[in-house]
């Protein structure tokens, strides 16, 4: 059996089933664990964790990020928009460490997206025929991104989360698939939300970004956000701590104390402050 040993930087929706993806220790690179099917769309019986290597932690558990892993393949299978792709087979996949060694970390440093291009250009989107023509350099990267708002919408009755930020000089808004912060803000308002706000510490994002499968009659891929890390249950993210405000029956406002529960009521909105309780536009 062949196994690959990875640092877990991805464990994001799609088309129903996920995508996991990460980095190779052995200097490898970047990394895209697929399944037989045509799209390579993983099951949740595809990524579940058999165990660690001694028996122990991570039996029936789902990749985290930062998670050593070690994964049995098949073979490679390169394509035009994603030459980082390999086929996994059927042996249950092994957690090693949780998360991955420090030094192991600092050693992904190197690896990094500079900018202020993303996956070889400025733009979100890359047509598949272009691909075709010039098979892409990457179809994954890492980065630590700045001057980041959350964008949460609502389409066909469920909220759609997007990013906005900056690196270099260059700015983007891309769709976020980490099905942790698309958990998170199913209750919040649509809105803008500032991420020094969440995170006061100033705390600058990492984000895992990863180029899709075509999409649309334009047969486009587009640059996705995979991950958005920290993740909203870490410790420093301020949660609201909604209370009805009595002279005005059924408004919601804002105390001053914080919670960390997702059942919580979103953070500010861009533009708002928190002034005694409540809250009131800038």
């Amino acid at each position: 059996m062949t196994a690959i040993d990875l640092v877990c930087l991805a464990n994001s929706r799609k088309h129903g089933g996920r995508c996991v993806a990460g980095w190779r220790p052995d200097g490898a690179g970047f990394v895209r664990l697929v399944s037989p099917l045509a799209d390579g769309t993983l099951t949740p019986i595809d990524l579940r964790l058999g165990g660690g290597v001694d028996g122990g932690a991570g039996g029936g558990d789902e990749p985290r990020m930062f998670d050593l892993l070690r994964v049995g393949v098949s073979a490679p299978r390169p394509m035009p928009h994603q030459r980082e792709n390999w086929v996994i087979d059927e042996s249950p996949w092994r957690l090693l460490r949780r998360p991955a060694p420090r030094a192991m970390l600092e050693r992904l440093a190197p690896w990094f997206e500079r900018g202020p291009a993303i996956l070889g250009s400025k733009r979100p989107a890359i047509p598949y025929d272009d691909c075709v023509r010039s098979p892409v350099a990457a179809s994954l990267a890492v980065a630590k991104v700045e001057r980041t708002v959350l964008v949460v919408g609502e389409r066909l009755g469920r909220k759609r989360l997007r990013l906005r930020f900056a690196l270099r000089g260059a700015a983007y808004e891309l769709t976020v698939t980490d099905p942790l912060w698309e958990r998170a803000v199913e209750r919040w308002e649509c809105g803008e939300y500032a991420w020094w706000k969440m995170f006061p510490r100033g705390r600058d994002p990492v984000v895992t970004l990863s180029l899709t499968e075509p999409f649309g009659d334009a047969r486009e891929c587009f640059k996705i956000v995979a991950t958005l890390w920290p993740a909203p249950e870490m410790r420093g993210f301020r949660w609201p701590k909604p209370r009805v405000d009595r002279r005005k029956a059924g408004r919601t406002v804002v105390a001053a104390r914080t919670r960390r529960d997702d059942s919580a009521a979103r953070p500010l909105l861009v533009g708002e402050t928190a002034s005694r309780g409540r809250i009131k536009p800038r």
